[in-house]
């Protein structure tokens, strides 16, 4: 690395997406004499006008302009064996590398963001922008956000710090960064050395304070790396990672308790990089009912899991509409009758019936023993009531020092948790975990199949009483 040469790189873009967007013009200034070369480079597309206003570039000036496959040689030739040096190079080499990906070619090379230098060899400035380093060293730029006069600006402050801070200082930082890991510019580096390699949930924040992100692993370090790592590939983690900066880790006992901490954190803050998660606050649920007839069937209500009883609960759903088209399914796969089951409505027999789909329960041709033996195992397939232990359970997840956290669960419903001590100690937590969709399968999930990352054990009710009471202690 030591011996590489630097290739200080420009690109001005259609916009920021460096999946969907285009480089409209790009700029190379090979530092070892290689030559140096500038381009515009016609995307095939229209410009957006805040584009066209930001670079002065129109799209009248592409229309007779090189396509980058047309360049790519030339670009490639350039980049050869050389680190790849931009301000804010995550971005300038998303674009590059995505440009050679459509044709087809794999491209990677070390990179060097002078952001990330200027942070490090100028503490003492708060800002670290092309604009700002321009303005306090006093160089003159022709066109700025042009690619050729924005990477000369570049070149002089390569040439600018080496000369105030000494090559030795200069050399060092520079082998320091081009060690470290890829790390947005916006990111302290020793807040990602900080990082702990444990089971944790990790937060990302953005320059206001708002959480952007909730993650979890089973270590935080490698977990947030992978994060920054892999952002040219895709649009969401180029959009967060340039929003991030500053990252927050919380430990957790293991990976159990890092996937209940990531849900309701999720729910709580609505980060807004968490889709998946976030919009889950409440959940439908099925319960067991039986008509005057004696025919099992199930009532659908909306929940966010604060009531007290979860007594006949045999299955629990996002939404509505999933649960409806489920239960449908379970009928047509079992013979059930879906006017028995709330899905059709209307007098006489079901439609399914005139079908040869339901076997006649809804007019009384088919008696409830038989009827309710089918509904049962319908539903056992993805009942919440097939909970596997007789009594509730107290499920323990320890830490590699000795302290853990402990959750008394029944029914799929998280009762109460209790964090240990080294010493043997507990104290009782007030967190509380709603029985919701996510909680349900998060737990399944380490319940139903061996895990060794867990221990399970029967609660006596005395212990239960004691732990939903006073608390519990050693």
């Amino acid at each position: 690395m030591k011996n590489k040469p630097f290739v200080i790189i420009d690109v001005e873009t259609t916009g920021s997406d460096p999946l969907r967007d285009r480089i409209i013009e790009i700029a190379l200034i090979r530092t070892d004499g290689g030559g140096e070369f500038s381009s515009m480079v016609n995307p095939s597309r229209t410009l957006p006008q805040f584009i066209s206003a930001l670079t002065g570039i129109a799209d009248h000036d592409l229309r007779d302009a090189p396509s980058f496959d047309e360049i790519a040689p030339e670009v490639a030739d350039l980049l050869e064996g050389a680190v790849f040096v931009a301000h804010n190079a995550r971005f300038d080499y998303a674009f590059v590398r995505n440009e050679f990906k459509r044709l087809g070619i794999s491209f990677s090379a070390p990179t060097l963001c002078t952001v990330r230098l200027s942070r490090k060899l100028y503490p003492k400035y708060r800002k670290h922008g092309l604009d700002s380093i321009i303005e306090r060293n006093g160089l003159s730029v022709d066109q700025r956000h042009r690619a050729l006069d924005d990477a000369k600006v570049v070149e002089a402050f390569l040439e600018i710090a080496r000369e105030e801070k000494g090559e030795d200082a200069y050399s060092a930082a520079l082998a320091q960064l081009l060690k470290m890991p890829s790390i947005p510019s916006g990111v302290a580096e020793k807040m990602v050395k900080d990082l702990p390699a444990a089971p944790g949930v990790y937060l990302f924040y953005g320059e206001r304070g708002e959480v952007l992100y909730v993650g979890k692993s089973i270590n935080i370090r490698d977990r947030v790396l992978s994060h920054f790592a892999g952002d040219h590939g895709s649009s969401k983690e180029m959009a967060l990672c340039r929003q991030v900066t500053s990252v927050e880790a919380r430990r957790t006992a293991g990976e159990l308790s890092a996937l209940l901490m990531e849900s309701q954190l999720v729910k709580e803050l609505s980060p807004i990089y968490n889709r998946r998660l976030r919009t889950r606050k409440k959940s439908v649920i099925a319960s067991l009912e039986m008509t005057e007839e004696g025919y099992e069937t199930v009532r659908c209500t909306v929940t966010d899991g604060s009531g007290p009883d979860m007594e006949g609960v045999i299955a629990e759903f996002r939404t509505r509409r999933q649960a409806e088209e489920e239960i449908y399914l379970l009928a047509k796969a079992y013979e059930l009758c879906p006017k028995l089951l709330g899905i059709e409505k209307g007098k006489g027999a079901c439609f399914s019936h005139q079908l040869k789909r339901c076997r006649g329960a809804c007019i009384g041709l088919e008696d409830p023993e038989s009827y309710n033996r089918r509904f049962r195992e319908a539903f056992s397939i993805r009942s919440t009531d097939t909970w596997p232990f007789s009594s509730p359970v107290l499920v323990t997840e320890g830490g590699e020092d000795g302290t853990g956290v402990a959750f008394a669960v029944d029914r799929w419903r998280i009762l109460a948790s209790i964090e240990f001590e080294k010493d043997g100690s507990f104290n009782l937590q007030d967190t509380e975990y709603p029985f919701d969709y996510d909680t349900c399968r998060i737990l399944r999930g380490f319940l139903i199949k061996p895990n060794d990352s867990v221990t399970v054990r029967p609660l006596l009710p005395r212990e239960l009483s004691s732990l939903l009471g006073e608390g519990l202690s050693a």
